[in-house]
């Protein structure tokens, strides 16, 4: 069951990244839907691809430190990477995942947004700090 533990931190690509990293970022700057849609895929397309520094570098240090505490495990890192290869060896999680950014409701409330988890009940939480959002 800990692969649902780490799929319901992650929150889906929306293919925002197939237009470059440097367009995203500049999304990602927007304290809008918009914005916290880039995100979502930036963290959801490290996710996918087990890059463990980007991954966490989109959460707060906050949350990684409990990500890593919740999954048991020595960091966030850690995290992402056995997440990763989780999702390789389960297609449909992994197609779950890169659709979810893209058809997520968010709300927004001023420096922060809530999308509902992946199959799972509750919420993310993304804050809005520095001029760029991340999942708190």
């Amino acid at each position: 069951m800990r692969k649902r533990t780490w799929v319901s931190v992650a929150v889906v690509s929306s293919g925002l990244l197939s237009a470059g990293p440097a367009l995203a970022a500049n999304v990602r700057a927007q304290r809008s839907v918009a914005g916290v849609r880039a995100t979502l895929s930036q963290y959801d397309a490290a996710l996918l691809a087990g890059n463990g520094k980007t991954g966490c570098a989109l959460l707060t240090k906050k949350a990684q430190t409990q990500l890593a505490a919740a999954n048991h495990a020595s960091s966030c890192a850690d995290v992402v990477t056995v997440t990763a290869a989780a999702l390789k060896s389960d297609p449909k999680a992994a197609a779950e995942l890169r659709g979810y950014a893209s058809q997520v409701h968010v709300t927004l409330n001023g420096d922060s947004a809530i999308v509902p988890k992946l199959e799972e009940s509750g919420h993310t939480t993304l804050t809005y700090t520095h001029g760029l959002w991340y999942l708190s």
